[in-house]
């Protein structure tokens, strides 16, 4: 089984705006916080294989704001990399698993993904 075929949930193919926030400052330090736009490739209700343009460390966790104009959504979501492999393009495809973590919108994210799952709905950002 391939990096890309570990996840044993259903999947959704759809595009979502993700912004990965790659580095805070400590507290009272004024450095800008360092913010990596990409989007999804496919979904589910634990997990996000996206592609970016840089690769990320294995076992990192990150802060996830994912966002889809049509319908609105926006989810705040905090997910660990599992795998980060280069593409034939220069870029990288990279695979999330989902954490339920205090302050996320991960019962949410949950929810929408099942009502995606129930309606058969396309993503479409």
């Amino acid at each position: 089984m391939s990096s890309t075929d570990n996840r044993s949930e259903v999947r959704l193919k759809g595009n979502f705006t993700v912004l990965i926030e790659t580095f805070s400052a400590a507290p009272g330090d004024d450095t800008p916080p360092k913010v990596v736009i990409c989007s999804t490739l496919d979904l589910s209700a634990n997990g996000l294989m996206i592609c970016m343009d840089e690769a990320l460390t294995p076992e990192a966790i990150f802060q996830l704001y994912i966002e889809s104009s049509e319908p609105p959504y926006r989810f705040h979501l905090v997910g660990e990399v599992r795998w980060s492999r280069p593409t034939n393009d220069g870029q990288f495809l990279t695979g999330f698993t989902l954490y339920e973590s205090d302050g996320s919108d991960i019962v949410q994210w949950k929810q929408l993904v099942a009502d995606l799952l129930e309606k058969d709905t396309p993503i479409a950002n």
